[in-house]
């Protein structure tokens, strides 16, 4: 398929373009509808185009609603919306299930950030540092985070 060639080469506004141009193919019942719903998100992501992201991660988890990728996805999209509160509870709630995983953390350092809860982020911080203790952003934030006197 285009698409997947498209998204697998980075050229997302490629991938773009040709899922807008079959929506009949995006919305068919077939059993690619959830794998190409998948890529046109991740697509959407890479683009910035958020609303269109929010439209396939909602038909994502509707197929499944557990997926700790979908749910990670969403948490994003609630904090690009400035839906801090929202996307706090939903990492919290992945933290909970996936206890040390990077991504959730770095996100969880992030949001916490955004809501002025210092306290909650660098202790999300540290637990990002132990679980990547060589990974660049992790030292930069926890060097800012050290200037502003927070950790």
């Amino acid at each position: 398929m285009m698409v997947q060639a498209s998204f697998r080469e980075g050229r997302f506004f490629d991938c773009v373009r040709d899922i807008e141009a079959r929506p009949d193919v995006v919305n068919s019942p077939t059993s690619v509808g959830p794998e190409l719903w998948r890529l046109a998100l991740a697509a959407y992501l890479e683009v910035r185009q958020v609303d269109q992201a929010r439209i396939f991660v909602g038909r994502c988890l509707a197929e499944t609603p557990d997926a700790p990728d979908l749910l990670l996805k969403q948490a994003s999209i609630l904090a690009l919306d400035a839906e801090y509160e929202r996307a706090a509870e939903q990492l919290l709630a992945l933290h909970r299930r996936l206890p040390g995983k990077p991504a959730i953390l770095k996100r969880l350092v992030a949001v916490f950030e955004q809501m002025r809860d210092t306290g909650k982020a660098a202790a999300f911080l540290r637990a990002y540092q132990k679980a990547v203790p060589d990974d660049p952003w992790g030292t930069s934030k926890a060097e800012h985070f050290r200037a502003l006197g927070l950790v």
